[in-house]
Parts: structure tokens; sequence; C-alpha cells
């Protein structure tokens, strides 16, 4: 079982984002470090100016994303997974599409380490927040040990 650690600041964006885009799916990428064992998250991105957001889907902005990434690198912060919404009131279970996603992303990344994949949506007094990882093309896992914590820049 691996954990997810979340700094404050990654907390408050995803609920502000969630928040936000109560009509349409928002998200971005995850920004952190990672080991087989622990995934920190100490920023996210927006979907960026020129995405594309719709009720039922997304696409990032592929530019700002790229520029957005390229900053993370310079700051010791990689690629560590993709977050998006859903609709309010509709759940965090990964949907087809989410799964085939998430399936196409470890394709070209490392290998056994644990990438993960954030749902969150609105629910009837808070934001919600599901975090998944995938190991293999058919494996996916739910996790559970998820601690938001006060970012220590010297912890990782």
């Amino acid at each position: 079982m691996i954990s997810v650690i979340l700094s404050p600041e990654v907390t408050s964006l995803l609920s502000n984002y969630t928040s936000a885009a109560s009509d349409t799916e928002t998200g971005g990428f995850l920004y952190g470090r990672m080991n087989p064992s622990w995934v920190y998250i100490g920023a996210i991105s927006g979907p960026g100016p020129q995405a594309i957001q719709k009720k039922y889907g997304l696409q990032l902005d592929r530019n700002y994303i790229l520029n957005y990434t390229t900053k993370m690198i310079e700051n010791d912060y990689f690629v560590v997974g993709t977050w998006h919404t859903h609709p309010p009131f509709s759940g965090c279970q990964p949907s087809s599409t989410d799964i085939k996603t998430m399936q196409s992303f470890i394709k070209y990344g490392l290998p056994d380490i644990p990438y993960v994949f954030c749902i969150a949506n609105q629910g009837m007094e808070k934001i919600n927040f599901s975090f998944f990882s995938i190991y293999n093309i058919n494996k996916i896992m739910k996790i559970e040990n998820i601690n938001i914590e006060v970012e220590d820049s010297n912890a990782r």
C-alpha cells in the first residue's frame, strides 16, 4: 500500500478548482516526488487557458501544461500523476475513459513507480477526493492512505 501525502496548498487548490468548475470538468497534472511506497504532491496545474472543458470531458491546454511542467522540473518537482473533476454529486469512481487514460499514462512511465490519479467532485457539504494508482495495465488500486501535512521543504 502506498501513501499519498498532500501539501495544504494542493488541498486548497483542488478544492478551489473543483468549486469553480461546477458546470464543466477541469483538471491538470500533479507534481511532486515519489518512490515505491509514497507519493508527495506539492503542486498541481490547472487545465490552462486554452483547455476545452465540457460537462463530461476535458482536453488540457497542451502548451500550458508543457510550460508549467518545465517550471516544476526546474524546481525539482516531477509529474506524479493527473487530477480531474467529475460532475457534482456523481461520485469519484473512475469511468472507462478514466481507466484508459490511466493505462496510457503508465505505459510511458517508469516501472514500479506508483503514479497517482485524483478524481474530485462537489459533494453535499464538501469537496470529495479519491486517489487511484495503477501498477500495470490491468490492476487499478484505490489508495486509502491519504495524509494531509504541512509541507516541510527539507523532508522530501
